[in-house]
């Protein structure tokens, strides 16, 4: 079991100057609620890297200049740190989570301090306009809960197409509602035409949350629908031009 009481203790005098800030070594339970179905952003190496955690124990770390690499992660309850196990690697390597003036921090025998920050749900993907611009031009595809969606080209009235996108998530999830309110929240700041509908979903196995959004000549349509009987929350994504 690695133990980092050497580091610690240097953390300890060298945060302790902090007027009223103090160093927090996170337990078990608080790694796990802090990282699972989360994004965590930072600097490795002096390269940007963004590392999504899934629920089921699965993490994909991606950083600039390279292949996003698939690993495992889990959190080990007797040591209180977060392990992870990539492939090719013969052991589970670990890191404490330190917390700091508000900042996360990366520690371990071989690690120093290393700053990190935290982003609900899968934030993977830098999602701005430039990334929504390619999918409504190009139909550039790009990943939600670190999958890209499946989908289906049909032709409209008048010669048109359109590209029905969708992605899986289980039924109701934490991980499907953030995803949805953070693509949402980009089409209102990269649209200047929004139109919102929505249906309530109380005591309805059913229901749906849609914005219908126009960027240069292409209509996008983002919707949330719940289907019980599936036992899945779907989110579309739809790609209408009038010519194509």
């Amino acid at each position: 079991m690695i133990r980092f009481a050497a580091i610690l203790c240097v953390l300890g005098a060298a945060w302790a100057g902090g007027a009223g800030a103090q160093s927090v070594k996170l337990d078990a339970d608080e790694i796990r609620d802090l990282l699972s179905g989360n994004t965590a952003i930072g600097r490795w190496d002096g390269a940007k890297y963004r590392q999504f955690f899934q629920a089921d124990g699965v993490t994909i770390y991606a950083q600039e200049g390279a292949r996003s690499a698939r690993g495992q992660w889990r959190v080990d309850d007797a040591a209180r740190e977060y392990q992870s196990l990539w492939p090719g690697d013969a052991a589970w390597e670990g890191w404490f989570v330190m917390e700091y003036g508000g900042a996360y921090y990366w520690v371990s025998k071989k690690t120093p301090p290393t700053p990190f920050r935290v982003v609900l749900g899968d934030a993977l993907v830098a999602l701005d306009c430039d990334v929504l611009q390619r999918f409504a031009t190009d139909n550039e595809l790009f990943p939600l809960n670190g999958k890209l969606p499946q989908c289906t080209r049909s032709r409209t009235l008048g010669g048109g197409t359109s590209d029905d996108c969708h992605w899986s998530f289980p039924y109701r999830s934490e991980a499907a509602y953030s995803s949805f309110a953070r693509v949402s929240k980009q089409l209102q700041s990269c649209s200047g035409d929004v139109q919102f509908e929505q249906e309530p979903r109380v005591n309805h196995p059913d229901s749906y949350d849609q914005i219908t959004a126009t960027i240069g000549d292409t209509d996008l349509s983002l919707s949330l629908k719940d289907k019980a009987a599936l036992s899945e929350t779907l989110i579309f994504l739809r790609r209408s031009k009038a010519t194509d």
